[in-house]
C-alpha cells in the first residue's frame, strides 16, 4: 500500500542596487549600478510504500526526486556597456594615472555563470524490518544519484578582466626563480607615494573560464537492531557501509571508494524511572562523508585561470583599462597561473592520488532530560555534551615542485624544476599529512607511479579538528498559555582546519574540498588554534505568550560572543607572495596563529512577533507580524583580514565589511491544510 506521496516547490528570486559607500562618515553615496539577478528554483517529489509482509516483517520503500535551477542575469541600466572588460582592484592603479580610488567601468561582474545551470539529484531507498521478541532488526540501502549540469563561469564583456596590483620595490611579482614557473619579474614601475614609501605597480589581464556536467554516486548498505533490553532502556545498534564514485565531465571516474567503509554506530535511551521524569541518552558513530560533484570543475575538467602580467603609461579615463601595456618578463611568458591552468585536459588517473581515502569524523554525544516542577508548572531542564573528531580530509594539494622532487628522488630524472609542469598536475586531490601514491606524465605518455609522503609534502603533521560543547537548557512546554526556553552553550572548535569548507575564506559550494588550505605546506605554519567559527559563548532565549483564544506575543533573545578576528599576509619575515598569494598566517611578518588577534564583539539581537489566528478560520489562517533586530544593531560580523605586506597593504584590511542585518518587518500569512 502506497503510504505517502508529496511533491513541493521553492523558487526564491534576488535582485539589488549597488552603491557608492564613504568608508569615513559611513555614508551611502551615489547610485553606481545594478546587482545580478538571481533566481533559484527548486522542486522535488516523494513517493513513499509499505508493504506489511507479515505481521512482524514490513517493507518500505521511497524513491524521491529534486531538480534546482540556477538562473543568473546582468540587467541593464543607464550607462552599462556590457561589452567592457571587468577592472578589478582599481584602488591598486597608479596614483600617477588615476584620482584617489582609481577608474573602473560599468562593467561589474568579474564572472557570469551559465543561466541554464541545472542539479538533479535522486535519491531511492529500500528497508526491510523484522520485529522478534524485545528486537526491532532493520536492513536496507540508500542510494543517491547527483548530476550538476553546466556548472562554470567566464569572465564577460571582452573574455577578461584586468586585475590592478602593487608589489614592494625589487620584489618579484609572483614566484621567487626565474628558471622555475610560475615566476613574475619586479615590476619596473615604481616611485614614492604620498608617504614617502617606494610602491611599484602591475596590471594582470586574467582570463578565467570553467565549464562542465559533472554526476556522484553514492551507495550505502546498513543493519541495524533497535533492542529494548528493559521496559526503560532502549539499546541502537547498527553498522553503516558507505560508498562513493564521483565522475568527471568526460564521465569517467577520477575517485572511486567502493571498498568497505564501516561506520558503526551505538545509541541508548534510558527512562530511569519509567514515567519519563528523568531521561539519559547518548549515541556514538562515525560518518563518512562524499565529495560533491562541483569539485570536478576545478580538479578533472578544463579550467584556465591564468594572466599576463605587465606595466602601463597609463589609464583611460573613461573605461579604467591599462594604456601602454607591456609584459613583464615571466615564465611561462605568455601567461602565468598559480594552479598550471591553462585549458589543458585532465587525465582522471592523474587528478587524485591512487589510495585516497574518504573523509569521515567521529561524533559522540551524551546527555539527559529531568523534569521537576517550580512555581506551581512542569519545567525540563536538559544538558548534552558533543564531542567531534576530524580523522581524515581529502583536499587539493598544489606545489607541483614538492611532487616533481619525490620524483626525481625515486629516479625520474626528467621531473626538473623548469619543466615540472608538463609531469605534474596542480590540484590533486589528497589526504594531506600521509603518505599518497600518485601517478604522473613521463615522456613517453605513460604514467609511472611516485609515492609521495607527509614529508615530501612538506607538512609536520596532518589535518586536526576537535569540536566539543557543553549546552545546558530551561524550558516550560506550552500549556495553551504560555511557553519560554532558555539555552546556553559553551563550546569550543580548535585546530589547523575546518575540513571541506572555510569559513575564513568563505569557501564552500564549488570549493568544497578546495579550500587554500594543503594546498602549499607554507599555508600550514602556524595554523593551529581556534576555528574562525568558533563562538566560545552563546545565549538563546525563546518565549510566547497567549493573549486570547486568538492573538499571541512571542519573542527571542541571542546573545553570542565574537569569532576570533584574523589576519592573512605575505609569506614569513620578508613578507613575500610566495606562491602568487598573500594568505599566510602571518601579518605585517609576523606570525599570527588563529585566535592570536582577539576577537570581534559580542552580538546581540531581539526579535519580537505578534501572531493572530482568528476564530472564525477555526484557528486553521495565520496571520504573523515580525520584527528583527528591533533595536537595529549594527554589530561588526566580519573585519577586513587581509592585511597583504607592511609596503603594499590592503586599504580594507581592519575595516568593517559586514554587520547584523539591519532592523526589517516581515508580515506573512500562512493556512494550515
Amino acid at each position: 500500500m502506497p503510504r505517502s506521496t508529496g511533491t513541493s516547490k521553492n523558487e526564491h528570486k534576488t535582485w539589488g542596487t549597488i552603491y557608492d559607500f564613504d568608508y569615513g562618515t559611513a555614508q551611502r553615496g551615489d547610485f553606481n549600478s545594478l546587482d545580478q539577478t538571481a533566481k533559484t528554483a527548486f522542486r522535488m517529489w516523494v513517493a513513499n510504500y509499505t508493504s506489511y509482509l507479515t505481521d512482524n516483517l514490513t517493507l518500505n520503500a521511497m524513491l524521491g526526486k529534486m531538480r534546482g535551477e540556477y538562473f543568473t542575469q546582468q540587467p541593464g541600466y543607464p550607462g552599462f556597456n556590457p561589452s567592457l572588460p571587468h577592472v578589478a582592484s582599481a584602488s591598486n592603479q597608479d596614483p600617477a594615472f588615476s584620482p584617489p580610488g582609481g577608474i573602473s567601468n560599468s562593467q561589474v561582474n568579474s564572472s557570469i555563470a551559465d543561466p541554464n545551470h541545472r542539479e538533479t539529484v535522486t535519491n531511492y531507498r529500500l528497508s526491510l524490518e523484522y520485529k522478534w521478541s524485545t528486537h526491532d532488526f532493520q536492513v536496507g540501502i540508500d542510494n543517491i544519484n547527483s548530476w550538476d549540469l553546466r556548472d562554470g563561469s567566464l569572465n564577460p564583456g571582452t573574455g577578461y578582466q584586468w586585475i590592478y596590483g602593487t608589489s614592494a620595490s625589487g620584489q618579484p611579482v609572483f614566484g621567487v626563480d626565474p628558471s622555475v614557473p610560475p615566476y613574475v619579474a619586479p615590476s619596473t614601475q615604481c616611485h614614492p607615494d604620498a608617504t614617502g614609501v617606494t610602491r611599484c605597480y602591475y596590471v594582470q589581464k586574467h582570463v578565467d573560464i570553467s565549464a562542465a556536467s559533472m554526476r556522484v554516486a553514492q551507495r550505502a548498505a546498513y543493519v541495524m537492531d533497535n533492542w529494548q533490553i528493559t521496559p526503560n532502556l532502549l539499546l541502537n545498534l547498527g553498522v553503516r557501509d558507505d560508498s562513493f564514485v564521483n565522475y568527471d565531465a568526460s564521465g569517467e571516474p577520477y575517485i572511486r571508494e567502493t571498498k568497505p567503509q564501516w561506520a558503526p554506530r551505538l545509541g541508548f535511551s534510558w527512562d530511569v524511572h519509567g514515567d519519563s521524569s528523568l531521561k539519559v541518552f547518548g549515541n556514538a558513530g562515525r560518518y563518512y562523508l562524499a565529495l560533491p560533484s562541483q569539485v570536478a570543475l576545478s580538479i578533472a575538467a578544463p579550467v584556465t585561470n591564468a594572466g599576463v602580467y605587465g606595466t602601463y603609461t597609463g589609464i583611460n579615463p573613461t573605461t579604467g583599462e591599462p594604456i601602454g601595456f607591456k609584459p613583464l618578463p615571466q615564465n611561462p611568458a605568455t601567461g602565468v597561473s598559480i594552479d598550471s591552468e591553462y585549458g589543458q585536459a585532465k587525465d582522471p588517473r592523474v587528478s587524485a592520488a591512487q589510495n585516497i581515502k574518504a573523509e569521515f569524523s567521529d561524533n559522540f554525544v551524551f546527555g539527559l532530560q529531568q523534569q521537576f516542577d517550580m512555581l506551581g508548572t512542569n519545567w525540563v531542564f536538559g544538558t548534552t555534551g558533543t564531542y567531534q573528531r576530524m580523522n581524515r580530509i581529502i583536499d587539493d594539494y598544489d606545489a607541483i615542485q614538492n611532487e616533481c622532487a619525490a620524483g626525481r628522488a625515486q629516479g625520474y630524472a626528467w621531473m626538473t624544476p623548469d619543466t615540472c609542469d608538463q609531469w605534474a598536475q596542480s590540484l590533486v586531490l589528497v589526504n594531506p599529512g600521509v603518505t599518497n601514491n600518485l601517478l604522473m606524465k613521463s615522456p613517453d605518455g605513460s604514467l609511472v607511479p611516485v609515492t609521495f609522503t607527509k614529508a615530501a609534502q612538506g607538512f609536520t603533521q596532518g589535518p586536526k579538528r576537535r569540536y566539543y560543547s557543553i549546552d545546558l537548557s530551561l524550558e516550560h512546554a506550552w500549556d495553551s498559555k504560555w511557553f519560554a526556553k532558555i539555552d546556553y552553550v559553551f563550546s569550543r572548535s580548535w585546530g589547523n582546519d575546518e575540513g571541506p569548507v572555510s569559513t575564513y575564506s568563505a569557501q564552500s559550494g564549488s570549493y568544497e574540498s578546495l579550500t587554500t588550505a594543503w594546498d602549499f605546506p607554507e599555508r600550514m605554519e602556524h595554523s593551529n588554534g581556534v576555528q574562525p567559527n568558533d563562538r566560545r559563548h552563546q545565549l538563546k532565549a525563546y518565549g510566547a505568550y497567549a493573549l486570547t483564544s486568538e492573538w499571541s506575543l512571542g519573542g527571542n533573545l541571542y546573545i553570542a560572543s565574537g569569532t576570533p578576528r584574523m589576519c592573512r599576509g605575505a609569506y614569513g619575515p620578508k613578507q613575500v607572495a610566495l606562491h602568487g598569494s598573500n594568505t599566510y598566517y602571518w601579518c605585517g611578518g609576523v606570525p599570527v596563529p588563529p585566535g592570536s588577534l582577539g576577537r570581534l564583539p559580542w552580538m546581540h539581537q531581539l526579535g519580537l512577533n505578534v501572531d493572530y489566528r482568528p476564530d472564525w478560520a477555526g484557528h486553521k489562517l495565520d496571520f504573523n507580524l515580525a520584527v528583527f533586530n528591533v533595536f537595529n544593531n549594527q554589530t561588526p560580523l566580519y573585519y577586513g583580514d587581509s592585511f597583504r605586506s607592511t609596503s603594499s597593504p590592503r586599504v580594507d584590511y581592519g575595516r568593517v565589511l559586514d554587520t547584523l542585518p539591519p532592523r526589517y518587518v516581515r508580515f506573512s500569512v500562512a493556512y494550515d491544510f
